[in-house]
């Protein structure tokens, strides 16, 4: 083999003898246009643009094209990328119709109308459930937002999960300032009647409770607004109480009786001036 048979057209080897290397020309071969060489200036190996190389210069370096392949490649990509395109769904302008929004929210995939949600009521407290008028509310808040179905159904359950601890929250201070107002109460009432507190304050139950009988019909009636709404742990209200017991009750429960309980109502606590001494308060 002469030397000018053992050199490559580009960047030749030492000696005469040629190389075998990665991507590179094989024997005395000869690479096309756009190939690699077997070797470079230096033992680098300098890379070829390939099919790069029909794009324009100012193209041919983007950050974008270092990652395609080749024509193939790039064909893939760019069919891909106009496929997502098309899917893509514009949002409406600030000035849009009702009717563009519409579509808007209909191509995100909101349900046609509000009864297409599937929402879970049990997520709800108990008092929203009862409400005739919340489902409705409701359906008509996610619809209104162009929320699809997931979506709704997250803030439903979210919604439900924070009303129900805010109502567990207010049942608890609530729960705590009644008895706090009932230990108030209490020392009051044995500040002001000592031994008779006790006494006096079952006199004043039970009179409530035949008042209740009395007017309503019902000797609990009283007891169970009272409960409800916390006024029966309230000083005045038990003073009126007291006041009542003492118009109707026997004279064994009046101040000076002595005795740390009250009779009891089927031995000598009877109330059977209580008809006529509302009759006459109310003439």
């Amino acid at each position: 083999m002469t030397e000018a048979e053992g050199t490559t057209l580009m960047g030749g080897t030492e000696g005469g003898q040629t190389t075998v290397t990665p991507g590179g020309s094989q024997g005395a071969g000869t690479t096309g246009g756009g190939g690699n060489d077997g070797s470079g200036a230096g033992g680098g190996k300098p890379e070829s643009p390939g099919w790069r190389a029909a794009v324009k210069a100012e193209v041919r370096e983007h950050e974008l094209l270092k990652e395609v392949k080749d024509v193939n490649d790039l064909a893939t990509k760019f069919i891909d990328l106009n496929q997502r395109s098309a899917k893509q769904v514009t949002k409406p302008g600030d000035k849009a119709t009702k009717e563009e929004l519409d579509a808007y929210y209909t191509a995100l995939g909101r349900p046609q109308s509000k009864d297409g949600y599937k929402l879970d009521a049990t997520v709800l407290p108990e008092a929203m459930r009862a409400d005739k008028d919340f489902d409705g509310w409701l359906r008509g808040t996610v619809f209104d937002a162009g929320l699809d179905q997931a979506q709704a159904a997250l803030f439903t359950e979210r919604l439900g999960k924070r009303l129900q601890a805010g109502i567990e929250t207010a049942k608890q201070q609530a729960d705590a300032e009644r008895e706090t107002l009932k230990k108030a109460t209490e020392e009051a009432l044995t500040k002001e009647l000592g031994k008779e507190a006790g006494p006096r304050l079952a006199a004043a139950v039970q009179a409530r409770d035949t008042v209740s009988g009395v007017i309503f019909g019902d000797p609990k009636m009283l007891q169970r607004e009272l409960n409800i709404s916390g006024d029966g742990n309230k000083l005045w209200v038990i003073k009126v109480f007291d006041f009542i017991a003492q118009k109707i009750s026997p004279d064994s429960l009046r101040r000076g009786a002595g005795g740390p309980e009250p009779p009891k109502p089927g031995n000598t606590l009877r109330y059977a001036n209580l008809d006529g001494w509302l009759g006459n308060r109310s003439g």
